[in-house]
């Protein structure tokens, strides 16, 4: 007759063994899944930089971000004036790829840290272009692709995000600003304004 049926309290142990080897594992090992790095960071500052796998979880007051290594997509809202003065709004796709920190160094969130970079430097192709003729305007864009991504690239890449490329998705020309409104006396009398755009609040434009 086999041990443990003579001894029944061998397969209790056997079992609890088992359960706290599974608990001891779950608390110090994580596991990092496949096309993400873990950011393991102590006050602020980068303490080590693993790749997927399991993870040793070492010291309780680290903290841990989990960053995409693969390539994904970033929407850019960007507001801006051309020169001579017209308000313009459009949303950019970007494709980017995050940069892996090196240790000891500060750790930020790439796209908390890069978004407002690479925007900065779409808003100010908007104000670089003249106004005389806003639906030439995407194109042109679109023709300054290549050297607007090198230029954000070369902003963002320090802030832990590659730009990979650019796509114009939108292009907005706004009319009015939302917080201007016709004169309160034509509303409550019922009488439409003369510009029956003047209610409007964004006018569309090239797309």
């Amino acid at each position: 007759m086999p041990d443990y049926i003579e001894h029944p309290e061998y397969v209790v142990w056997l079992v609890l063994a088992l359960a706290l080897s599974g608990l001891v594992v779950a608390i110090l090992l994580r596991w990092v899944p496949q096309g993400h790095a873990l950011v393991v960071t102590r006050r602020g500052l980068v303490s080590r930089v693993r790749g997927s796998g399991p993870a040793l979880r070492l010291r309780p007051d680290a903290d841990a971000h989990l960053v995409a290594t693969e390539p994904g997509e970033l929407p850019l809202l960007v507001r801006g004036t051309t020169a001579d003065g017209t308000s313009v709004r459009m949303v950019v796709r970007a494709q980017v790829r995050a940069v892996l920190p090196e240790p000891g160094t500060p750790y930020r969130d790439p796209v908390v840290a890069a978004v407002p970079a690479a925007e900065g430097v779409l808003r100010r192709a908007i104000e670089d272009a003249p106004g005389d003729d806003l639906t030439d305007l995407p194109i042109r864009l679109r023709r300054s692709w290549p050297s607007l991504t090198g230029l954000a690239d070369r902003e963002t890449s320090p802030l832990g995000l590659r730009i990979l490329g650019l796509e114009l998705l939108e292009l907005d020309v706004v009319l009015l600003d939302a917080d201007v409104r016709p004169p309160s006396s034509a509303l409550d009398a019922g009488q439409a304004p003369a510009d029956p755009s003047a209610l409007c609040g964004d006018g569309v434009g090239a797309r």
